[in-house]
């Protein structure tokens, strides 16, 4: 007789963890772009730090074979640490993003839980008036 109500609270639960493990995924990802972001600021700082090296050796040996040495302004340590810079900050921006789907997945708990359980009752409650 109440197999709509118990039908309605199972999917209810399955449709609860659902929207957590959706929340734990988005927050586990946005750790990882928070980390991402935290390795490229260190692997372009060693990055930049060699190709000055380099830059400091070649000029040094050498100003007018520069740029037959193929270090130029691309390979610059500048444009290395603006470049990841720029991947930086949008690793930050991708982590504020996850954040933002992991509350709005934590969020819909409640909601994927209630609504088949709502439905369920609703089914429930119809079958006595038949």
């Amino acid at each position: 007789m109440c197999l709509p109500i118990i039908g309605g609270v199972i999917s209810g639960i399955g449709a609860a963890m659902g929207a957590m493990s959706a929340k734990a995924q988005a927050q586990g990802q946005a750790a990882m772009d928070r980390r991402q972001a935290g390795i490229e600021a260190q692997t372009s700082a060693y990055k930049a730090d060699r190709t000055q090296d380099d830059i400091n050796r070649t000029t040094g040996q050498q100003r007018a074979g520069f740029a037959a040495n193929g270090v130029g302004l691309s390979g610059s340590a500048a444009a290395i640490r603006w470049n990841s810079k720029l991947t930086q900050d949008n690793l930050k921006y991708k982590a504020k993003l996850n954040d933002m789907n992991a509350k709005q997945a934590g969020m819909a708990a409640p909601i994927a839980f209630l609504s088949p359980v709502i439905s369920g009752i609703g089914t429930y409650s119809s079958s006595f008036g038949s």
